[in-house]
């Protein structure tokens, strides 16, 4: 009988256990991203961290979640042998071999990286309208490399004589009151915090959500 390990604490996890039992596999806990859940029991069962992936044997490992896409690329990142990976579809109550479904996998993912990119481009384009820019000559941005990338080609695509820089480059030497601070990382509250009383005025700053985009896209 194949040992399971079941990636998900929430509702799909419970219609899993409830529904299937071992009849996939005995199961020897369940692992979720969120760190409130860990050192919980769920079913009975220990819910951990990803990390003990590495540090177990187990010849299934059942995405028991919604959207399973953003887990499915981690993992993979990771180098887990696709062949142990597999959704569970609580739906139908099916368990579906990652191989089986994995070009649909790919064009989901591409589908999704492109309206990703949209929407990001949508955000900025709106700030734009709202003339966050006027008198603008550096816009210094606390997010990711990825969407100071995506400002920066922004900006390029305009043709606008303004400066992009990411947040702790030297060449920012200090802060001009013509500078745009925009922050779009997940911790943009801490991060203004950090320099908000530094800024020589409040139209200084600007959060665009750029960090939350990839989970709002449904497919």
């Amino acid at each position: 009988m194949d040992k399971i390990i079941l990636y998900g604490a929430g509702n799909y996890c419970d219609i899993y256990i409830s529904s299937e039992g071992i009849k996939y596999g005995e199961i020897i806990g369940i692992i979720d991203s969120n760190p409130q859940k860990w050192n919980t029991l769920k079913n009975g069962y220990s819910v951990c961290a990803p990390d003990i992936i590495d540090s177990h044997e187990y010849g299934k490992l059942i995405l028991t979640v919604r959207q399973p896409d953003l887990i499915i690329d981690m993992l993979l990142h990771k180098n887990v042998n696709k062949s142990k990976l597999f959704i569970y579809n609580a739906e139908d109550h099916k368990l579906l071999p990652l191989s089986l479904i994995y070009d649909d996998y790919i064009k989901r993912k591409i589908f999704r990286k492109n309206a990703v990119r949209q929407v990001k481009t949508e955000l900025l384009m709106e700030t734009f309208r709202e003339e966050e820019y006027t008198n603008v000559e550096r816009v210094i941005v606390i997010g990711s490399n990825e969407n100071f990338e995506l400002i920066k080609e922004f900006f390029e695509m305009l043709n606008w004589d303004i400066t992009v820089l990411p947040g702790g480059n030297e060449e920012i030497n200090g802060i001009r009151e013509t500078d745009k601070y925009v922050f779009c990382s997940e911790n943009y509250r801490g991060d203004l915090k950090k320099i908000r009383e530094e800024l020589i005025s409040e139209n200084q700053w600007l959060i665009i959500p750029l960090f939350d985009v990839e989970n709002t896209i449904i497919l």
